[in-house]
């Protein structure tokens, strides 16, 4: 699922770690897409299912993505998002499970008409289909944010701002419960365990004291992963692999330890490539490749197999400002690349060019008005697309569905006089 929930600092003030913070983007990645006319809710029916077409994950050329850039000099005319009819929010009773997939949205929303300082006064959690029907899951508690969601999205945790308290939700239910944490100090990063959810991959501590746990739902510790020799200080989000095996650790040479998952013991070393000084998980973009954001004095995108060897370069070139890229994704006409910001924000997503550089995509919502935009995810030939800004604090405000192929955009969340999206996850598998 980019990054989309921000916390308040909690002491963790090392420049690596900000840097690695910086660089990183937020999800593991299916990427399929259906040809055929979708159900209301927007999930292929069993018949249409058949239909579905799986895109390659970066493999269709020697550099790891598909050889039909842009040329150079292509400028694309930005697209006016569509704002679906208002149709109400429904119950949490009426989500259809057993169609809930890739494209489905978690987020939390308010519908206040915030511009982006201000403090929403109450936020609701809702389930999002991939055309924008909304479903209330319940009021959000205050003082906590979304934190993470499950593979299925069935369980979303909630993190507090200003302390370390966890809540699991289960949102199929409506049961929810606080995780216990009594022993945990300077929480950092917390997911599920992919791909069942059951188990909770918790990474606290500040410095040389960082160390990754598996604890249960209720927060009950099931392994302390032991301290590898080297490992980075820095820290940085928790990268699983989709069958939930493999964790990748930063190190302080700049490359990257596997380790499995039961125990924490060391699988192996990705060597970082030589002109990089340092390299940090992004996300996995199928079962054996991870992609990692690597780094000089600019970023640049790689492809490590999960068996080890040297990464494949995917996005090396330095962008039109003289910045790099920190991720990829193939589509049916090109590559979607994000490129980072100066001002140390999510990167901007654009198409990728000839020269190697890119056509930023440039979507207009009435009412709303911005044309740089970061991609939280990208399921198929659909990018979902948050507003890109460098004015913090700063809520995304709206979530758009963009068609890179159809060349069509529609808002999902937010829009003129729609509430504010507040933080989104996306279902990508």
């Amino acid at each position: 699922m980019g990054k989309a929930t921000a916390y308040p600092a909690s002491g963790r003030s090392s420049q690596s770690r900000r840097r690695i913070r910086t660089l990183l983007g937020m999800v593991t990645i299916v990427v399929v897409a259906c040809a055929c006319a979708a159900p209301p809710d927007g999930t292929p029916t069993p018949t249409q299912a058949s239909t579905l077409r799986t895109v390659s994950a970066l493999a269709a050329s020697p550099a790891g993505l598909p050889s039909t850039p842009l040329p150079p000099t292509a400028t694309r005319n930005p697209v006016v998002a569509a704002t679906p009819t208002a149709n109400g929010i429904q119950r949490r009773e009426a989500i259809p499970w057993t169609r809930v997939g890739p494209g489905w949205s978690v987020v939390t929303w308010t519908p206040e008409n915030l511009s982006g300082v201000e403090t929403p006064t109450a936020a609701t959690l809702l389930v999002v289909s991939p055309v924008g029907v909304r479903y209330a899951a319940g009021p959000l508690p205050a003082g906590f944010g979304l934190a993470d969601v499950s593979v299925d999205g069935h369980r979303v945790l909630l993190r507090a701002h200003l302390a370390d308290r966890l809540i699991d939700w289960d949102l199929v239910t409506g049961h929810a419960r606080e995780v216990g944490l009594p022993d945990v100090t300077s929480l950092d990063d917390v997911r599920y365990l992919p791909p069942t959810g059951e188990t909770l991959l918790i990474s606290a501590g500040l410095n040389d004291a960082w160390h990754l746990e598996r604890r249960t739902l209720a927060g009950s510790l099931v392994t302390a992963y032991p301290r590898l020799p080297g490992q980075s200080p820095a820290g940085g989000p928790l990268v699983a692999s989709p069958d939930g095996q493999l964790v990748a650790v930063p190190m302080r040479t700049g490359e990257l330890a596997l380790v499995e998952s039961t125990a924490g013991s060391l699988v192996r070393v990705l060597p970082r490539p030589p002109e990089m000084q340092m390299c940090g998980a992004v996300r996995w973009s199928d079962a054996d490749h991870l992609m990692a954001s690597c780094s000089n004095a600019t970023s640049s995108a790689w492809r490590y197999h999960r068996g080890g060897g040297n990464p494949d370069a995917v996005a090396t070139a330095v962008g039109p400002d003289g910045l790099g890229y920190v991720d990829a994704w193939p589509v049916t006409d090109g590559v979607l690349v994000k490129r980072e910001v100066a001002c140390g924000g999510e990167g901007v997503v654009g198409r990728r060019t000839s020269d190697g550089s890119d056509d930023p995509v440039r979507v207009v919502v009435p009412g709303v008005g911005a044309e740089r935009w970061t991609a939280a995810a990208v399921v198929g030939d659909t990018a979902y697309l948050l507003p890109m800004g460098c004015q913090e604090p700063r809520w995304p405000r709206t979530l758009v569905a963009y068609d890179t192929t159809a060349d069509v955009a529609t808002v999902l969340v937010g829009g003129l006089g729609g509430g504010t999206l507040l933080t989104a996850r996306i279902l990508t598998r």
